[in-house]
Formats: C-alpha cells, structure tokens, sequence
C-alpha cells in the first residue's frame, strides 16, 4: 500500500511522520514542489529586523523512511488514482493526503504587485523591511484584501509590531496607521475583536471596517474598495488574496478559490483521499495552528482505511495560536467547532511561548514530538 502526500509544509511533513510511527513499514511518499520547509510565520518579523530560522531542507525534517519526490503536481486523477507531473512523469496512490497550502493570487488584486507590500513570503517581507527602513512620515495602509488568507491575525500582529517599530525609531509622530478589513470588525471572533479594538485605540490605529480591497492605484496611491470608498496612502502592506493550488479545480476536486471540500470531522475528501491545513475547505483559520491538529486525525483515517476499516478519528475544530500585541506581549488564542474563543488579554506569558515556538519549530512541530 502506497500512501502519496502533496505538500511538504507543516501539514504533510506531519502526516508523513506520523504515519510511519503509527505504522512502521507503511510506503510513503512525499511530492513537494521545491524541496524546501519554511517556517511561514517568520516573515512577520522579518520587516522589523528580528531573526527566525525560516526554512530548512525537507528531506532533514522526514522520517527516514518516507520518499521524498521534488515534482510540480499538474493533476489528478481519482478513477486512476494516479499523479501527473509537470516532468510528464506520474505517481500511482492507494491513498491520497493533499496537503498543498495556499498560495497568493495576484491577479484578483490589480495593482498590488506595482504598489503593495506583504509579508506572506520572504522576498516580500525583505522588500517591505527595505521600505521600512526608507520611510520618514506618511499614511500607512495595513490589513488584509479580503478572506480567505493564511494566518487570520497576522495583519493585526503587523499593525501592532508596526506601531512599536515606529515608536523605538522615533517616526510615530509623524505616520498615521489605517488597518483595513473585510469584515465589519477586525477579527471574525467578536471576544478577540473586543480586544484588539480596544488596542487599536490604545495605539491610535484607526480601523476601517467592512472594506473588502478590489483594486490599487499605483500612480496615485489609492487603494480602492468594491463599495467604491478609496484609501490613500504613502505605504500599503497589505495581506493579498490567496487561493489553492490550480490543478485542484481542474482535477475536480475543487471550488471557488481552489480550495478542495472535506468532511469537517473525518477531513475526507473522497475513498482513500484526504486534504487538510490551508488546503482544505474548513471552518476554520488557514494555519499552522490548525493543521498541526487535524494532522492526527487524518493519519490515524488513513491507516483505518488501507486497514479495511472505517474512519472514525473526529476533527473537532481545535485550534491554538497567538497573536502579537508588542511590548513582549500577545494573546493567546484556543477554541473549536462549538466553543469560540474566549476574551484574551496581552501576556508576557502568551509572548515567551510563541518566541519558543518561533525558535524551536523545526525541532518540534513537523516531527511530530508536539
């Protein structure tokens, strides 16, 4: 029995790893498209000049045991269950765990490659941290385009870093913060909202809410809302839109937005096919965070059914993450299917945890020890 994963991120190395401890001896693949690990919540700090480990070689994260394919997918065929490559080569499967993440999607923002920073890859976020670095003054647009993207409160952790930043080179004074948002408040949970919001007054951030970004004017620096109300600004870091990989749609596995739909408890595609983490159609945020849980429940589904059994391991939800709120504190945040989150409040204690998470992560997380 041979087990195919596309995707080597936080989701698929963790699923390859968790299979062969579960099941020394299970054959399985891992199809990655570059070969690299990265450590994609790091590029939030990239622009303010703090140092994480970002990537590491995915070959050094998996078990001995699991293959490594560096391939780019071009489709699949469930009836066959077979792969297509884009080297012409193909991969047989008796059971497929599509794990391929999200990706950013130009083309549904006009003018954000000319005009607009982010910090969703680390090209971007080295490009954003030269800005900084030449900004004296002006109106900075921060926030997200619209939903949705990786990492839910990372636009709210750069507003927030961004007012410390400002504040320790002596240029608050002289910038104003917008944070733009889709949704009629910052954050989709009302409890973290309340707080966030109360934050953003603290730190004079003004909030605009309920603008969902459809174009950017380079020349005349405006960033313009489907509702027709229109932003100025001097520097945009703006989280763009995202969507799935494209060969997932065209393979019928997907709908809008390239995201394939699963079972929200079995995270059950279809017969021996599974998808989880950003790639996954889910109530819940596209994250690290969340991946890291519905990791076991898809290993333990997909042994039950190369065992002839049937799946019974639930996805319940559980998510757990932490959001940064500067001066070496941030909030932490846990909830699931039937519980929303409860109110957080900025720790000193939420900070040291996610700094051990940020330096420690490829020691931890994809090997499975947490």
């Amino acid at each position: 029995m041979n087990v195919v994963i596309l995707g080597g991120g936080t989701a698929g190395t963790r699923v390859a790893n968790g299979l062969i401890q579960r099941a020394p001896g299970t054959s399985v693949t891992v199809v990655d498209s570059h070969g690299d690990h990265l450590y994609q919540p790091g590029f939030l700090y990239v622009p303010f000049g703090i140092a994480y480990p970002l990537s590491r070689d995915e070959k050094a994260l998996l078990h001995a045991d699991v293959r490594l394919r560096v391939e780019r997918v071009e489709g699949i065929d469930p009836a066959s269950h077979r792969i297509q490559c884009e080297s012409g080569t193909s991969i047989e499967y008796d059971a497929l765990v599509i794990a391929t993440g999200s990706r950013i999607d130009w083309d549904a923002l006009p003018g954000m490659r000319e005009a607009g920073h982010h910090f969703h890859c680390r090209k971007s976020a080295e490009r954003l941290r030269d800005a900084l670095a030449l900004f004296d003054g002006g109106k900075i647009v921060v926030g997200a385009a619209r939903l949705p993207y990786k990492c839910p409160p990372s636009p709210i952790e750069f507003a927030l870093l961004l007012d410390e930043w400002l504040r320790d080179h002596r240029l608050r004074e002289h910038a104003e913060i917008f944070y733009v948002y889709p949704l009629p408040r910052v954050m989709t949970f009302p409890s973290v909202a309340d707080t966030v919001d109360r934050l953003f007054v603290e730190k004079e951030i003004r909030s605009v809410t309920s603008f969902e970004a459809k174009s950017i004017d380079p020349e005349k620096r405006l960033l313009h809302a489907g509702d027709g109300r229109r932003l100025p600004f001097d520097l945009l870091a703006l989280v763009p839109p995202h969507c799935g990989a494209p060969f997932l749609r065209k393979s019928g596995l997907a709908g809008e937005g390239n995201w394939v739909e699963v079972d929200r408890h079995s995270l059950r595609v279809r017969e021996a096919m599974y998808a989880l983490g950003d790639a996954a159609n889910l109530p819940v945020p596209k994250s690290g965070a969340a991946a890291h849980f519905q990791s076991d429940v898809v290993v333990e589904n997909v042994l039950a059914e190369l065992a002839g059994r049937v799946p019974s391991a639930r996805y319940d939800g559980h998510v757990q993450c932490f959001c940064e709120t500067g001066g070496g504190k941030s909030l932490r945040i846990e909830f699931d299917y039937a519980h929303p989150p409860e109110r957080p409040e900025p720790s000193y204690l939420a900070h040291h945890q996610k700094a051990l998470l940020n330096r420690f992560y490829f020691d931890l997380i994809p090997r499975g020890w947490i």
